[in-house]
């Protein structure tokens, strides 16, 4: 077993997801590894209290790569909501406004 990659992510502001480190060794660049972390690890997050995910831009190819993943471009950082499937249907609960630092 050989590893892909690091994610590294810590909690601010208590719902928040905060992406320091998403790396992947080029041999595995195929989105396999975001997909995983970004849409099945998910349900997890959301268990944990999680309703964002942020993370701060890098080169053009990290901002293809946040966008195909789902992100949305905010003023200073990208953003990325955690939904929850519920009886079919997308939930999440609204949040106002967040601080970036």
């Amino acid at each position: 077993m050989a590893v892909a990659g690091i994610f590294l992510a810590h909690r601010e502001d208590g719902n928040i997801l905060k992406v320091g480190l998403d790396f992947v060794i080029p041999e595995y660049r195929d989105y396999k590894n975001g997909k995983y972390v970004y849409h099945h690890l998910k349900d997890h997050f959301k268990k944990d209290g999680f309703e964002k995910i942020i993370t701060q831009e890098g080169t053009p190819k990290h901002y293809s790569y946040l966008k195909k993943l789902g992100f949305k471009k905010t003023k200073k950082v990208y953003l990325k909501k955690i939904y929850s499937w519920y009886n079919g249907a997308k939930c999440s609960r609204i949040i106002n406004h967040c601080i970036i630092k």
